[in-house]
């Protein structure tokens, strides 16, 4: 079995990644640098949980939170944009010709941003840190083993890149405020909110999701009130914009047209009123 070298994680920002290439936040944001040849693009699913048929004598490439097999690719670089957003861990690894665990650094993204690679930058599959994640993929159109420098610690020498759980807690709270909100649904139209809650829309869901909006959750009074809570990389003005100007949350608007009063008569024309961030346990 091979030992586990732990990996300090940290957050995912432009900064902080420049020495490895480009973060983005959209899989056409940016296309993968090219020396030679054209792009092929591909869909990886990845797991956070093993898979039942996973090879115990070689650490997996598609589940768990280890990886050992790197590589890097001279005919161009690579993009991976997590297309479901859930968290995820990008590893990365210098430009050199070889490759030691202690080169190696692990990056954070909350699900909403992914990494376009430059030109000779080791790498391997993300970690998925929740769920399943299908991870769109960019990189050049040629014979992979021929424009392919690889290292497969597990095999080599009997280790697996492991993540620091503490560095990686730290990191999925990094940058998120914690945005509340009250609003008031008519009593007449309680039940069916209640219903199309339960059945919200995919493309709605994942809208949320691509703006930031984690943990959002909402309480409902016996008298309509409602309580919404999320935590966000952005203030409650600038989250509540990014959302309006999605095309489904639109729609979403016109099925829920006529379900809310304002919650207070002061005010007729807000029906959504933010919450003042009082206390909360760390």
């Amino acid at each position: 079995m091979w030992k586990n070298f732990k990996l300090k994680v940290e957050p995912l920002t432009p900064e902080t990644f420049a020495p490895f290439g480009q973060v983005i936040e959209r899989f056409e944001e940016r296309k993968p640098q090219v020396r030679k040849g054209g792009y092929t693009q591909n869909a990886y699913t990845v797991t956070a949980a093993l898979p039942k048929d996973a090879d115990p004598q070689k650490v997996s490439l598609i589940g768990g939170w280890q990886r050992a097999h790197f590589a890097f690719h001279t005919d161009a670089g690579q993009s991976f944009y997590p297309s479901r957003h859930q968290p995820a861990v990008f590893l990365v690894g210098p430009v050199k010709p070889t490759l030691e665990a202690g080169d190696v650094r692990a990056f954070y993204s909350d699900g909403r941003l992914g990494v376009c690679l430059a030109l000779e930058v080791w790498h391997t599959m993300p970690i998925c840190i929740e769920g399943e994640e299908v991870f769109q993929t960019m990189r050049g159109d040629q014979d992979y083993k021929a424009h392919s420098v690889e290292v497969d610690f597990d095999l080599e020498q009997g280790l697996a890149i492991d993540l620091d759980e503490a560095s990686l807690e730290g990191c999925r709270g990094w940058g998120r405020r914690r945005l509340g909100f009250r609003m008031k649904i008519k009593k007449e139209r309680m039940a069916e909110y209640k219903l199309e809650h339960s059945r919200v829309w995919p493309d709605m869901l994942d809208a949320l999701r691509r703006n930031g909006w984690h943990n959002y959750s909402l309480f409902m009074g016996a008298d309509g009130t409602v309580y919404g809570y999320f935590e966000s990389p952005h203030d409650f003005k600038t989250a509540m914009a990014r959302m309006g100007k999605e095309e489904v949350s639109s729609r979403w608007g016109q099925a829920m047209k006529g379900m809310a009063e304002p919650p207070d008569p002061a005010h007729p024309d807000q029906f959504i009123v933010e919450l003042e961030d009082v206390f909360y346990l760390q």
